[in-house]
């Protein structure tokens, strides 16, 4: 619909088709498409922390779900609103400084913590807002800088496989962490 001259899975000047196991393998001979996805994977597993985070607010603050929901909100806010700016920053001055400045931002959030010990919900609702403002902006930052190199690193040619290679990747490495930090959390 948007570009008429290019058929479903086409790629431009491609004539044939290479197999669908020649294309797989040159995914993971791609060594910097495949460093990126070690990098994206160690900050996947942050993941086993977000169910600690939960019940540290929830059990531990007393804070209502409402507002542990606004939290959360607030973050994804922040960046929905900060991406298109990376964008442009990216764009401007390239992905790499980007994504260490976004991770710079993001890093230093985890020591908002270290400030709000348990039963004190006021300091909670006056520090953590903050928390999601910076870590939004930060991660909003690394995010579309990986994004972004996700494709630049991967080759035209059958960019589909190894798109659907890296989320594989990336799933199986999240998915666990996530029930492992659930499961943490329980004990």
């Amino acid at each position: 619909r948007y570009f008429p001259e290019l058929a479903e899975g086409e790629v431009p000047g491609a004539t044939v088709r290479p197999p669908f196991r020649r294309l797989l393998l040159d995914t993971f001979r791609n060594r910097p498409f495949c460093l990126l996805a070690v990098v994206h994977s160690c900050l996947a597993l942050g993941g086993v922390a977000g169910p600690f985070w939960a019940a540290y607010c929830l059990r531990d603050l007393g804070m209502s779900f409402f507002v542990f929901g606004l939290l959360n909100a607030l973050q994804t806010g922040v960046m929905l609103l900060a991406a298109p700016a990376w964008g442009r920053l990216a764009d401007r001055f390239g992905c790499r400084p980007v994504l260490v400045l976004g991770l710079l931002m993001h890093a230093p959030c985890v020591a908002f913590w270290w400030f709000v010990p348990p039963g004190n919900l006021d300091r909670a609702y006056w520090l953590l807002p903050w928390n999601g403002i910076i870590s939004g902006l930060g991660s909003a930052g690394w995010s579309v800088a990986l994004s972004t190199l996700v494709y630049k690193l991967s080759a035209p040619e059958g960019r589909s496989v190894q798109l659907a290679a890296y989320g594989t990747f990336l799933g199986l490495i999240g998915a666990p962490v996530a029930f492992l930090g659930g499961g943490l959390v329980a004990f």
